[in-house]
């Protein structure tokens, strides 16, 4: 997936200098806090922790 947004930004020829910057915070966005169906349309980070606290 990353690599399709890297050769979108070539194809468009754009600056791609900021992708080396932002792609971290990309990627913290996309396995943290973006929201999942297979999870009830909830975060990874709120699902962990509605379950902790069912088990706790």
């Amino acid at each position: 997936m990353l690599q399709c947004i890297i050769f979108s930004f070539l194809a468009q020829d754009i600056d791609v200098s900021g992708v080396r910057y932002s792609q971290p915070d990309y990627v913290n966005w996309y396995n943290k806090h973006r929201l999942h169906s297979s999870l009830g349309y909830m975060s990874p980070l709120d699902y962990k922790f509605l379950h902790l606290k069912k088990v706790v």
